[in-house]
């Protein structure tokens, strides 16, 4: 079985420009609208566009971005990070 690569790059902050080809999203976990990465295990990262990512409608920073499939219709939690953070 052949490893997928999908030239993933972290970021601590959301790129408002991304090259042609690839995406900005995030991991399942609960956030807020205004989630800064590393907290309580969010992550957010740019890769080359695959198929399995579909757009996600959370409203997570109003930018446009991308989630696993079957997450997509997952909400923000209410509040502020500071708010849910443990």
């Amino acid at each position: 079985m052949s490893k997928r690569s999908y030239d993933m790059r972290y970021y601590s902050r959301v790129p408002h420009k991304l090259k042609a080809n690839r995406i900005l999203a995030h991991n399942h976990v609960r956030h807020t609208k205004d989630m800064p990465s590393g907290v309580n295990g969010f992550r957010f990262w740019t890769q080359r566009r695959e198929s399995g990512w579909v757009r996600c409608n959370c409203g997570w920073q109003g930018v446009p971005h991308y989630c696993a499939k079957g997450d997509e219709n997952r909400k923000c939690a209410s509040g502020t990070w500071r708010q849910i953070e443990i």
